[in-house]
């Protein structure tokens, strides 16, 4: 747990742990273990493990002495772990600096009933899938209110210190992890989910925000994974746009004109120039300098942004037909009196 190996290698008896003593859990600096109480009402509590370290002295292990002083000499850790419920909820309690705390199960308590059974527990405990280093588990929102947030105390997902990830999923006899857009299946509370990871020690919290119209219970299930490799981080600029002066032109042919490009939403404003229909219809250089054709018809000139290739603007121009005409239109008439009369 929290990277330290923790072995349980006899049956714990919840009423009969060391620290039910409150001399004992003075001595050790902990929290008394207190008695199960009888619920009078249904009621949920959470089983857990607590792991934590204190220091052993000569008086309990003679061995720290130094026979050939007669004096201690040092001092050593042991690594304790103690099982502890907390009553009438299913969310873990904050950990006292020091401790780490693991969920084991839920127990669905019955009004009068003094002893549990078996089909009164339900398994919480993370597990890990082999050498994926990933780990599960389930918390349980018992109650929980429309609209309102609640957040689950830190889970430790024993992967060790450093960045996690997080998927959470809404389980009740299917488990649903909800992508974009996918309509939520009947039979699952309706409820916002996410989660608060610290990567530095490698814990994270669980939040809802319940979306029914009444209290409902929320099981929620999670899965926490060590990433093998840092891809480093990929930047989708939003809200790009591209614009073009002018955006409707009329040429001759083979006349000159420059075209200015604005990119927003980016502090790259550089932009690929091109002619759409490509170079037939005429040539445009990298600094919009765009020289029409030698042939007439309406071309599109495209300044593509940098930053994002899928924005751009296209501006329209007319490259007009060349012809010859002619004003006044001049005729010519032969007034004969002989036949050597000149024109006129």
């Amino acid at each position: 747990m929290d990277g330290r190996p923790v072995h349980v290698r006899a049956l714990v008896q919840y009423s009969t742990q060391p620290w039910t003593s409150p001399a004992r859990a003075t001595q050790d600096g902990v929290d008394v273990i207190p008695p199960l109480t009888t619920p009078t009402a249904d009621r949920i509590d959470i089983a857990y493990l607590d792991v934590w370290e204190r220091e052993v002295r000569s008086a309990e292990d003679a061995t720290l002495i130094k026979l050939a002083i007669g004096v201690e000499t040092c001092v050593r850790l042991k690594r304790e772990a103690a099982l502890r419920v907390q009553e009438g909820t299913t969310l873990l309690p904050p950990a006292p600096t020091g401790h780490v705390f693991m969920p084991l199960a839920l127990l669905r308590r019955r009004a009068g009933q003094t002893t549990i059974g078996a089909g009164q527990l339900e398994d919480i405990r993370p597990s890990l899938y082999g050498k994926l280093s990933i780990a599960t588990g389930l918390v349980v929102f018992e109650s929980a209110l429309t609209g309102q947030d609640t957040i689950s105390g830190p889970i430790n997902p024993g992967l060790g210190p450093g960045p996690i990830g997080v998927v959470l999923g809404l389980e009740n006899n299917q488990i649903f992890v909800q992508p974009f857009g996918l309509p939520q299946p009947p039979g699952l509370p309706q409820a916002l989910l996410g989660a608060i990871v610290d990567p530095e020690a490698g814990r994270f919290r669980i939040g809802i925000r319940p979306q029914g119209t009444a209290a409902t219970t929320i099981r929620v299930r999670w899965w926490a994974f060590r990433p093998s490799q840092d891809r480093g981080t990929l930047v989708v600029p939003q809200g790009i746009s591209v614009t073009l002066e002018p955006h409707t032109i009329t040429l001759r042919q083979g006349e000159q004109r420059r075209f200015t490009a604005a990119v927003t939403g980016t502090p790259n404003q550089t932009v690929t120039w091109s002619v759409q229909e490509g170079s037939p219809a005429g040539v445009i250089d990298a600094d919009g300098n765009y020289i029409a054709p030698n042939r007439s018809g309406i071309f599109h000139v495209v300044a593509t942004s940098q930053a994002d290739v899928t924005k751009s603007a296209v501006a329209e121009v007319t490259v007009l037909a060349v012809g010859v005409s002619v004003s006044p239109t001049t005729d010519l008439y032969w007034w004969v009196d002989n036949a050597n009369s000149p024109p006129r």
